[in-house]
């Protein structure tokens, strides 16, 4: 990844984002399955890249209450996970 950090950097290409080198990424993918509901964290990356794309291609593509509404939906699913994964007996996927 830094080599194309380094290559976008270059070209002034902003990098909004990116997917973990993971194993069960690749094997989600493999079996067709969305790697949000394989990964657990993961729609995270995705949620914010959401924002980041909206901030970069237009900033006031959205109302400013929508994108408020948005962002607290987002950081709401945040807390819920961190609390969630901090539960006894949950599993995580490594």
């Amino acid at each position: 990844m830094a080599e194309l950090r380094e290559l976008c950097g270059q070209a002034q290409v902003p990098v909004l984002g990116e997917i973990p080198d993971d194993l069960a990424i690749a094997r989600a993918y493999s079996r067709g399955q969305r790697i949000i509901d394989v990964v657990p964290g993961l729609h995270r990356t995705f949620d914010h890249l959401l924002l980041r794309l909206l901030e970069e291609l237009q900033p006031n593509v959205l109302p400013f209450r929508t994108r408020q509404d948005l962002e607290q939906a987002i950081y709401a699913n945040d807390r819920m996970e961190a609390t969630n994964l901090n539960e006894p007996g949950r599993l995580m996927a490594t």
